[in-house]
């Protein structure tokens, strides 16, 4: 055989088996790629669940304030309400009309 077609043959071979490795090698740098981003992922959605929960545990205290405040005052309505009342039968107590 004449040695130029030999050594074509071993360049064809071994450029491809270089692409091939490559391509391989670059799949796996790929692959290492989504692992990390998975894990960013993961880790933000962690933080952004843990961000979640200390909002909703900041706005469920606050709700419970106004409830508490909103509470009070309808108390402090029911006594004065009370007060009317008792000052309404005072002041209105029917009487017989003088003749």
């Amino acid at each position: 055989m004449n040695p130029i077609v030999i050594s074509t043959i071993i360049a064809a071979a071994s450029f491809i088996l270089t692409i091939f490795s490559a391509i391989y090698l670059n799949q796996r740098h790929m692959d290492k790629l989504v692992e990390q981003l998975e894990k960013r992922l993961d880790e933000q959605g962690r933080r952004f669940d843990t961000r979640l929960e200390a909002l909703q545990q900041t706005m469920t205290a606050r709700f419970e304030t106004v409830n508490a405040r909103l509470d009070s005052v309808d108390r402090r309505l029911a006594a004065v309400e009370s007060r009317l009342d008792r000052l309404e039968q005072v002041l209105f107590r029917p009487a017989l009309p003088n003749a």
